[in-house]
Formats: structure tokens, sequence, C-alpha cells
């Protein structure tokens, strides 16, 4: 009789002799020592350390839980289990605690109803079946394949069943990982229900902006025919909580049928997806589908604090046709203004975001403090870009909207709507389809917008003869294009046919012209300076009268007040090169009279053509013209009135 120490199920020692087959029959006690058969049917006593392999089936010889029980009672925890082909049933509460449990193809765990499996160690098994249960699953792998749970990956049947078993075994921090059969995909009609802190990962996805980046129909590794939603969060949509820490990953996706939602995140937080590509595949009209999707009502909470990054979305919308299919490639909605709740649908990000071939590219209502950076918008047969009501601070940063709306359709490309307050918008390329010729923005009734830069419109010069860039208000005035910007520059006001039309451009440096007449207040066809605003005169440190002028036109008060009587006006502070001034006495009634002074009297910077204008009628006028270079207000004309 031989005595051997075997450490491993491979150790080397297993070369003389004794192998898994022996440790297969091992029947030793809780001493980890015990007599073995080696292959020469001699006797051997061996002593268990650890890592040892045993094959349960062969150690007891049936496929029960309670053989799995009684075999992983006499060795240690950290020792490894096989389960061999065949079904394995577990008909009461099992724990197994081996590091390793290692099932074979062709070997299926039927955990029965009411009856929970909870395997603390780590599952060893390729993309094959081995769960049919109708009882609960607890695993402490943080990886799990979908195909453990029956999934089949061979655009069949309904695998969401299947695939929410999978994200049910999964503990916390766990993922589900998704690998079809070559050129194949997971069909699902129910929706896919993530769990709390639970990841998806598909197959991979590069994510690029350029065409070359298409996906065929056979580069998909999920496609969804049901009319809810593809992936969502499960604690949110049983209307129990929010759903937390949620996220997909290199997953490339298809919805197939109306009313389809790829990434429904409505009620999630701290979750988000990244390296995703979403197709919205639609064959009629008005079909409604989403890429990301958030809407308060459909859940009862807002999502906030997640982050999506480098997604795709591919809609089935032609820029080239009137069809309208109803697909948004991001949409989200909060719960309203003046409710609380409504603050629980900010601080989401959306970066490096790419739509094409949509209806709507972005669409944001009741929501507040989202950011977006890096957004490409092509080939979208409505709006680019829908500010809704009561979105606060919305910043969009590196927009390019580029070839947006369709032939005969009022669209906008970046749409202000009533009510869409203090959003900041940084515009990198705007261009719109030349069929349609649309305006670029348009701002509704009550929207605020803090910032808004427009790098670059690609107009005329973009080769379109006769197309320009054009900016749409909807003030109900006039037109419905309020403003654009023509290829050689010019900055159009209406269409010149009514009366609030204008046209203006850049002549010379710092020189703004315009073809009309140019007007500071309402009334057309004049140069208005607007009404007067009184000055009172005040004694410099000198004991010189001084006022400080803000605008062009200024009526004197002597220092006192209207029942002062005289007094003189020797410096008026402020002014740039080039400005005019008009000043009169504001109380001429009350006896008050103003006695401007030329600079040779008191040492003041106003210089007159003679020594002093006396203003003491009401149609007393002196206009003076500021020059920068002496810092001197100089006397143009002095209308003198007789009463």
């Amino acid at each position: 009789m031989s005595n051997y120490i075997v450490k491993t199920a491979v150790d080397r020692k297993l070369e003389r002799g004794l192998g898994k087959e022996e440790l297969a029959h091992w029947t030793g006690s809780s001493t980890r020592t015990a007599t073995v058969t080696d292959r020469n049917d001699a006797s051997t006593t061996v002593t268990l350390l650890d890592w040892v392999g045993v094959d349960v089936y062969a150690h007891q010889g049936e496929r029960t839980g309670s053989a799995i029980s009684t075999c992983q009672n006499a060795i240690y925890d950290y020792a490894s289990l096989f389960l061999c082909p065949g079904t394995w049933y577990i008909t009461s509460n099992l724990t197994i605690t081996a590091s390793e449990v290692h099932v074979a193809a062709g070997a299926i765990i039927n955990v029965a109803s009411g009856v929970t499996l909870t395997i603390n160690g780590d599952i060893k098994a390729g993309r094959y079946k081995i769960f049919d249960n109708s009882g609960t699953v607890n695993l402490s792998n943080h990886e799990a394949h979908a195909q453990w749970f029956g999934a089949v990956g061979d655009g069949t049947g309904d695998q969401s069943g299947a695939l929410n078993q999978c994200l049910d075994a999964l503990p916390r921090g766990g993922t589900m990982i998704l690998r079809p059969n070559v050129n194949s995909y997971f069909r699902t009609t129910g929706s896919i229900d993530v769990p709390d802190d639970r990841t998806i990962k598909g197959s991979g996805f590069i994510f690029s902006t350029t065409a070359a980046n298409a996906v065929s129909d056979t580069a998909y590794t999920l496609r969804y025919i049901g009319s809810a939603s593809a992936i969502r969060g499960k604690d949110a949509h049983a209307s129990t909580s929010t759903s937390r820490g949620i996220f997909i990953k290199d997953l490339t996706m298809m919805c197939d049928s109306t009313g389809a939602k790829a990434l429904d995140f409505s009620g999630v937080r701290d979750g988000g997806a990244e390296r995703c590509c979403i197709i919205l595949n639609a064959g009629c009209e008005n079909s409604n589908q989403y890429g990301i999707y958030q809407k308060w009502g459909d859940v009862e909470y807002g999502a906030y604090f997640n982050e999506f990054n480098k997604i795709r979305i591919i809609g089935s919308e032609g820029i080239d046709t009137s069809d309208n299919h109803g697909q948004w490639g991001v949409y989200w909605e909060g719960r309203g203004t003046g409710d609380p709740l409504r603050e629980e649908c900010d601080d989401n990000t959306f970066d490096h975001i790419m739509i094409t071939q949509t209806h709507i590219g972005m669409e944001f209502h009741d929501t507040k403090l989202n950011y977006g950076y890096k957004i490409w918008i092509e080939d979208v047969s409505g709006k680019g870009i829908i500010v809704g009501s009561n979105t606060q601070w919305l910043t969009l940063k590196s927009l390019h909207l580029e070839n947006f709306g369709i032939p005969g359709a009022y669209t906008e490309g970046i749409d202000f709507q009533d009510g869409a307050l203090q959003c900041n918008i940084e515009v990198h390329t705007l261009t719109a389809s030349e069929a349609a010729d649309p305006p670029v923005l348009n701002a509704g009734d009550g929207c605020s917008v803090d910032y808004l830069n427009v790098g670059r419109w690609l107009g005329a010069s973009d080769a379109r003869d006769g197309w320009s860039t054009k900016v749409c208000n909807s003030d109900g005035l006039d037109n419905a294009y309020r403003f654009w910007k023509e290829a050689d520059g010019r900055m159009e006001w209406g269409d010149g046919t009514n009366a609030r039309d204008v046209v203006l451009y850049r002549d010379s440096a710092n020189v703004l012209k315009t073809d009309g007449a140019f007007a500071f207040a309402s009334v057309s066809g004049m140069l208005n300076i607007g009404s007067d605003v009184a000055l009172t005169i005040a004694e410099d440190v000198g004991g010189l009268g001084e006022v400080t002028a803000t605008k062009s036109y200024h009526s004197i008060i002597v220092e006192g007040g209207e029942d002062a009587g005289d007094d003189d006006l020797d410096t008026i502070n402020g002014g740039t090169d080039g400005d005019i001034l008009i000043l009169r006495c504001r109380y001429i009634a009350a006896g008050n009279v103003i006695t401007v002074q030329d600079r040779s009297v008191n040492g003041g910077n106003i210089a007159l053509g003679a020594a002093s204008r006396v203003l003491d009628e009401n149609q007393d006028r002196l206009v003076l013209h500021y020059e920068a270079q002496d810092s001197t207000w100089v006397e143009l004309s002095f209308v003198e009135s007789h009463p």
C-alpha cells in the first residue's frame, strides 16, 4: 500500500497511477484521509489537503441535492465539485460552498418551485444551458452567460424570460454576458427588467462618427419585437422605488416594432450606457420608437446621475422622404414645473452621442441641469433639438447638427419652446437640408437662453445657390422666418416686405451698417435716440459743476433740485470717441437756468464756440461731440429759442 499527499486534481503525483477517477470514488471521512483503488486495483491511502476536484455523481451514485451536500461536507470548502451530464434535481434549499462548481455540457440543474439554490463558488461552464428551474438561483459569479438559463441566441422565440432569470440570479455588481450564435441574435418580445446594480454586456461595439460605422442586419446582439421597453429598470417599473446602478455596455440592438423604447431609463439613477448602438427599424408611419428614453408618468420617479457615453442611434427615417416614422434619438421628460420631483430628472450626461435618420434628434421637457458634449445629429427628417417647456439649465456643447428637415415641412434645427429657461448651447456646425430650407433656430414665448454660440453655419457657402441659414422666432409678427444669415455675411431680419424688417452688415472695422434707416428705438425710417434722462449737477472737489453722461440725450437739473435756481455746468464725465450728446435744461418753468461754461473759463472739459451757452428756454439745445484724444466734449451746434 502506498501513501500519497494529494494537493490538486492535477498534482504531478497523479502520474504515478492516482487520477481523478480514483478521487471521484473517494469515500473518506472529514479527516480527509481515505483508501481508494488505483488503476492497478491496488489499495492506496490518500490525504486530501486542498483544491481537490471530486465528481459528485461518481462519489455518491446519484444526481440530487443531497448527494452534493454529502460530498461537500467531506471536503474542504475551497475544493472543486464536478457535476457530470444528466439532470440534477434540487428539491430542498441548498447552499454549495465549494470554491468552484464545474458543470459539464449536458448537466442540467433543476431547482424545484419554492426552492432556493445558492452557489457561493464560481461556476465553470461554457455557453450552454445548465439551469432549468422554476425555483430561485443565487449566484456569486461576477459574470454569467445568458445561455446558462436557457437563452438561445439563434434569432428565434422570446428569450426575455431566460435573460431575466439570469439577471435575477446575479449578485449586485454582476454582469450578464450576451454572446449569440455567429451571425445571429437574441430575440425578445418581452422587456428585459434589470435589477439594481447589474450590467448587461454585449458582443462589442466600436463607436465612430463616420458613415462606415453603419450596422448590418446580422451585426446586432439583441432584437426587440415588443411594443414596450426593450431594456428597463426592474424596480422603477414595479413602482416600488427608483432603479439604481443599471449599466448597458458594448451592446448593439434593434427595435423592430411600434412603440418600442430601446434603453428605457425612466426612474433610473446612477446608471448609464457605454459603447452601444441602437437601430430603430420601422415599417410604418408614427411608430413612436425611442433610442434613449425617460418619462415621468411611466414610472413614479425621474432619472438622474446617469451617464451615456459613445452611443450611436440609427433610425429608418429618410431625409429625402416625407414619411414620419415618429422616431426619437433621445427623449427626456420630467415631472413638470412646480413639482419638487422635477429635480429628480436632472444631472444626466450625454457624451459622444451620434443620432442619424430619426425624425427628432433629442427632445427635453421639464428637466434641469442636464449636460451634453460632442453631439452629432445628422439626416433627421424633423427637428434636430427640441428644448421643451420648463427645461432649465440644459447645456449642450460641441453640437454638430447637419442636414435636417424634409421638403415642405416647417422644422427647426434647434427649437426653444415656450418656457425654456437659462439654457447654454454651443453649436459647432449647423446646416439644413437643401430641399427643406428650414429655419435654423426658433425661440418661443417666455424663453430665455443664457448662451448661444453658433460657430459655423453652412448655407450658400456650401455651394447651394440661393440657400440661406434661417433662424425663426415664433413671435407671431410679420413672417415665419424672422432672421437669417446670407452667403455674403449680411444678417437679415425679415424678408424686406414688412415694417420691422432690416438688413445689417459689417462695412469696416467696428462699423455696422444697414441699407435702410438705422433706428435705436421703434420709429421706423428715422434715427431715434429715445427720451431724455435727467442728470443733476454735482460739485466736484475743485468746486466745478459736473454730470456723468450715460446716453445721448440728457436734461440737466441744477444742484439742489427744481427750486434751487441757477447753476453752472463745467465738466461732463463719460463718453467714448465719436459719441454724440444733446443737452437741455430740465425745469424751465420753475425758473432754472443752466449755464454751460467753456473750458477756458473754469478749466472744465467742454469746448464751446463762445465763453458760455445759456439753457433757459424749453427749446434750447446744445449738441456736443466727444473727442477721446484730449478727453473733450466739442460743440457741434447750439439752438437758442426765443420766448
